[in-house]
């Protein structure tokens, strides 16, 4: 006498057990976000370009250009966020035909502050948050 678990019926019932069930494991935890504005500057100047990421104790970052005028906009993670900015500047002159000539490009602020080093922290609130940066 066949079980309701053998041949056929039974890879039926399994794949019907795994659909009801899920996949298993935890639910991702929801993330709650909020809007953070600011200004960045460096030696009491706008930066002009860049970014702006903030990186919750887990999950994705989250980031947001710098305008021309050192303000930036994200959405990020409510909860202490380590704040890194980068801020390049523009590529010098390359020859095509020699690729040997290219040079990365230069940070105008200290490299540290695109480093998880950089000691920038942010504590996102509920609502909306202003976070400046005046880097030395």
């Amino acid at each position: 006498m066949p079980t309701l678990l053998s041949g056929r019926n039974g890879l039926l019932t399994g794949l019907l057990l795994t659909v009801l069930w899920g996949c298993g494991g935890p639910a991702a935890p929801k993330r709650e976000y909020a809007d953070v504005t600011g200004k960045v500057t460096y030696k009491n100047q706008p930066l002009t370009k860049g970014q702006v990421m903030f990186q919750p104790p887990t999950g994705a970052v989250a980031a947001g250009d710098i305008k021309s005028d050192g303000t930036y906009s994200l959405k990020g993670v409510i909860g202490p966020n380590t704040v890194t900015i980068v801020d390049r500047a523009e590529m010098g002159q390359t020859d095509i035909n020699k690729p040997e000539t290219r040079q990365p490009p230069k940070s105008s602020i200290p490299e540290i502050y695109g480093t998880p080093n950089s000691n920038l922290k942010f504590d996102v609130k509920a609502g909306a948050n202003k976070a400046d940066f005046d880097l030395k």
